[in-house]
Formats: C-alpha cells, structure tokens, sequence
C-alpha cells in the first residue's frame, strides 16, 4: 500500500475514475494528486474549450474529477483525462442540428475561410471559396446565418454553407 493507505501503482486500471487535487499548472498539462498518486493531464485531455493555458480551466489547488487514460509502471507515468468525463459537445450538434440553420459569432478570419461558433465549445468552418452574401468580408465578433452543411467526428470538423 502507498500512501495513504491506497493501492500501488501497479493496482491502476484504464477507465478508473478519482478525484483529485491539483498540484501544478503548466503551459504542457496539469499534476493532479489522487489516490497517493501523481498523474498528468495533457492539454488535449482537459477540456473541450479552446483555451491558451491550462491556467484558464484549472488552478492549483482545485479538486478535479479524473478517469485514467493508461499506466506506465516502469517510468512511475499516469496519463490522466478530465475532458473524457464531460459530454462531447460535437456530438450533440450531429445529433441535433445537422442540416440546420444557426445563428453564430465568427471567431476567426483566415486565409481558409472564416471560423463561426455555431455552439459551446464547438467552431465551424465557412470555407473561403463560400461566397459572402454583403459583398466584404466578416469581422470577428460579427454574427452570421449559416448551415450546419457537415460534421465529421473523427477529424472534429464543422463545414458550414451560407443559407
């Protein structure tokens, strides 16, 4: 037994879930102390929200739920996951809004095209070739009609048409 009173590091299993506590915040992941273990969190495993630094989603010292991605007992390594425990939000928009039509903010203009938030957490992307119905060109913060016209899962994309 480890700390208090709780299994080796051996015991860990994929899939099991702990709180814990934040011990470090850095620009690569958060520490997390739990079961008298220490594991990471990578920035792809924190969160569905798009954020600078991890500093923005978690502080040291906050409790976090987490689920354990894998366990590496020869290098005494834990990945961790706090994303994989909160409902993915890409989802939901296949599910319910494929097709529809939705208001949203665009985010971002770039040679690509312009990036719209079209729900929580969720950007799509509103190729250049789309042709834009005032005649110039969106401005962050500027709302926009469009059409959920594709969703991919698998690359997390959002393609959206002009209405």
């Amino acid at each position: 037994m480890t700390e208090a009173g709780y299994g080796t590091l051996g015991e860990l299993r994929r899939g099991d879930v702990y709180r814990g506590t934040v011990e470090a915040v850095t620009g690569f992941g958060v520490y997390v102390r739990f079961a008298g273990h220490r594991g990471l969190i990578t920035v792809a495993n924190l969160s569905w929200d798009r954020f600078d630094h991890p500093s923005q989603v978690v502080a040291e010292g906050a409790e976090v739920t987490v689920v354990v991605l894998s366990v590496d007992a020869e290098r005494a390594e834990i990945s961790l996951s706090r994303k994989d425990l909160e409902p993915d939000p890409l989802v939901e928009l296949a599910r319910t809004c494929l097709g529809a039509l939705v208001r949203g903010a665009v985010t971002r203009v770039t040679p690509i095209g312009v990036f719209v938030r079209v729900g929580p957490h969720i950007e799509g992307l509103l190729a250049a070739a789309e042709p834009h119905g005032s005649g110039r060109a969106p401005v962050p913060g500027e709302e926009l009609d469009v059409l959920i016209a594709g969703i991919n899962l698998d690359l997390r994309q959002v393609a959206l048409r002009l209405p």
